[in-house]
């Protein structure tokens, strides 16, 4: 890391951990050259980022001063919003996407209007080169650009899913996946996931019926647990996959938000027994963009597949939402944000563990989050999660229960809550997560 990079590093840290605040005045440039043992070019350098970022101000004649933040958490609320995992884009670097957006508009204003049923070719072509940077070698036919995961898992098993097969999930998953299954009558099966992973004895036991065509899961920043497989259960599953030839359909939602070095995907492990799904919403809600790959022997059938779709009126996403992010892509503005969003996460991940190792565990456990986006908290069995709920909204804090992210019940952890803290502050953990664990256990001892 450069000299000036520390240096605005130091004073983000300090402005979100409540050390620096809004109006605050920073020291000098020549002040802080000597405070960090460098030139006061390095500084000049520093503190102008900061203000391009929209950190700080600065006043003629007057100084440098902590600017009205952009919380990573999103626009201040009145309440702890834990329920929801969708961050803002806030500490994106906003100055250098507008010019993106504006280079977009330029670039396609005189583009058709009919979009391709799998997207704009010269994004998918960046899109090839982004992910060969993460170490996914694809080819450009393999990808289809979409409007999000779910929506291609529906197209996925709505279209492809035969006769006398089934779906197998991993149990909990998303409430929405569930959702899917159940109301469609998709015929379905699920396989418990714990924080230790998945049977692998269980899972071959699915798969050798022979009946299972495809295997669902999120392998990293599971929703709700928030844990990932390792690389060696990652590897089995795409050993099992290719032995019983068994379609995975892995959700990597999070790529974008994960540190390097990555962790290892399915895809890489069985190419052709493997659809890999990811999105870019997490990272930047405001575009609702995501993208397949496909194996080789189903390139034919998903062109079909989106041909039908796109006829009975289901579009890929606007052409100006593909040609911003492929502007993005090209400009490399994920990398930055990447790094203010993966640094956020791990401060999070270490503080909420912190807070809740103490715990009397009988009462109140947390299942430790690898990703540190989603995180599990369950309950002695004698609690109402209903009255927790109604206790700590009447404190301003809001959680959400699991009920809907099991497709069955018959689980160890489904007495629980789900938290996201992409919505809650940093300085702002230690209490609500003291909250909940005291009025938790005030609840328990009063039953």
């Amino acid at each position: 890391m450069k000299k000036f990079e520390f240096i605005m590093e130091d004073i983000k840290k300090q402005i979100k951990s409540g050390k620096l605040v809004e109006g605050d005045r920073l020291p000098s440039i020549a002040t802080s050259a000597t405070l960090y043992a460098c030139s006061k070019g390095t500084v000049q350098r520093a503190y102008q980022q900061l203000i391009a970022e929209h950190f700080l101000y600065v006043k003629n004649q007057s100084g440098f001063f902590v600017a009205k933040p952009f919380h990573l958490s999103g626009a201040p609320e009145t309440v702890y919003n834990l329920t929801t995992g969708n961050t803002l884009i806030n500490e994106f670097p906003l100055k250098e996407a507008q010019t993106s957006l504006v280079q977009a508009l330029d670039n396609y204003q005189y583009q058709s209007l009919d979009l391709s049923y799998k997207g704009i070719p010269s994004l998918i072509k960046t899109l090839q080169k982004h992910l060969t940077n993460k170490k996914l070698f694809v080819h450009e036919d393999e990808i289809f650009i979409n409007e999000g995961i779910h929506q291609a898992f529906v197209d996925i098993v709505s279209s492809f899913l035969k006769k006398d097969k089934y779906v197998l999930i991993e149990n909990p998953t998303y409430s929405y996946t569930n959702q899917f299954l159940k109301e469609k009558k998709i015929p379905t099966k699920w396989i418990n996931r714990t924080d230790e992973g998945i049977s692998m004895t269980e899972l071959e036991a699915f798969f050798k019926t022979g009946d299972i065509q495809f295997f669902y899961l999120v392998p990293r920043a599971n929703n709700p647990l928030g844990t990932n497989l390792n690389k060696k259960t990652i590897c089995q599953i795409a050993r099992l996959a290719e032995k019983y030839q068994v379609i995975i359909i892995e959700n990597d939602y999070f790529l974008e938000g994960q540190p390097a070095p990555l962790q290892e995907t399915i895809l890489e492990n069985a190419r052709e027994n493997c659809i890999y799904l990811s999105s870019f919403s997490k990272i930047m809600p405001i575009l609702r963009i995501g993208y397949m790959i496909v194996p080789r022997n189903l390139i034919l059938g998903m062109n079909q597949v989106k041909q039908r779709i796109y006829m009975e009126g289901q579009y890929p996403p606007a052409m100006i939402s593909q040609a911003f992010l492929e502007i993005i892509l090209k400009n490399n503005l994920l990398a930055r944000y990447n790094h203010t969003l993966s640094t956020d996460i791990k401060e999070k991940k270490e503080l909420i563990h912190q807070v809740s190792a103490p715990w009397q565990k009988q009462y109140v456990q947390v299942i430790d989050s690898h990703s540190g986006y989603y995180s599990l908290i369950c309950f002695h069995p004698n609690l109402s999660i209903t009255h927790l709920i109604k206790e700590l909204e009447a404190k301003d804090i809001l959680i959400t229960d699991t009920k809907n992210s099991f497709f069955s019940p018959n689980h160890p952890l489904s007495h629980s809550i789900r938290m996201s803290f992409a919505k809650i502050e940093i300085k702002d953990i230690t209490f609500v997560l003291e909250t909940i664990y005291e009025t938790a256990v005030n609840l328990i001892k009063r039953c």
